[in-house]
């Protein structure tokens, strides 16, 4: 049986960053720092044509530079060229990006063309994509921390419920996070504490009920 579509995605083996930078205020800088201080077990590329280096890290001038495959490549530059570095993705043999650059379909027309353009590229050459504009990702099991929060990953052993829950491996990779994160994401910081508490165990009872609930010995 071969790997799950998704496996590239929560569990490459090798992260491209295109926008990795040494600027503190730039989410390039951000997530470089992030994933570099995550404990990731696998290679880490910083595509920057400008640089060199990238945090005492190598810099590749594209992906084109690199000899090796990439599972999963992230973007962290400006819209315009999102299309162009999806294309390129594509040349390359990735199949998995995950983009955080806004100005698409958000801003307006305009945002709207380019992000037809990168949803064209991708399935031109077979590529599924996370984003754009979105938040990013974290597997704390894994070491991954892809995100623009400046913060420490979290892992497994200090985290709480609330987190316990939304990081449980599920079997597969089939990850049904879906009905927890948005809910998470969208809790005003005024919600009452006792109301949240009570939403997650409903959540948590119902994934239960359905079979998508795993206690961490029974994953395989």
């Amino acid at each position: 049986m071969g790997a799950h579509y998704l496996a590239p995605l929560f569990t490459p083996e090798s992260i491209a960053l295109f926008g990795a930078s040494d600027r503190e205020d730039a989410v390039g800088g951000v997530v470089f720092r992030n994933l570099l201080n995550s404990g990731f077990k696998g290679r880490i590329y910083a595509i920057n044509p400008r640089r060199d280096q990238v945090q005492g890290r190598r810099a590749y001038a594209s992906i084109d530079a690199i000899e090796d495959t990439v599972d999963l490549a992230v973007v962290a530059t400006p819209a315009a060229g999102v299309p162009d570095i999806v294309e390129a993705c594509g040349k390359h043999g990735v199949s998995m990006m995950l983009i955080l650059s806004a100005g698409f379909r958000e801003v307006g027309t305009a945002g709207r063309k380019l992000e037809d353009q990168v949803r064209q590229r991708a399935r031109q050459y077979g590529i599924r994509v996370m984003g754009p504009n979105c938040l990013g990702l974290i597997r704390p099991d894994s070491g991954i921390n892809l995100t623009f929060e400046k913060m420490s990953i979290v892992r497994e052993k200090e985290i709480g419920t609330l987190e316990q829950l939304m990081v449980t491996p599920i079997k597969k990779h089939e990850l049904i996070l879906g009905k927890i994160i948005p809910f998470i994401i969208n809790v005003p910081d005024n919600y009452p504490q006792d109301k949240l508490k009570k939403k997650i165990k409903e959540l948590e009872e119902s994934l239960r009920k359905e079979g998508k609930l795993f206690e961490k010995n029974s994953v395989t």
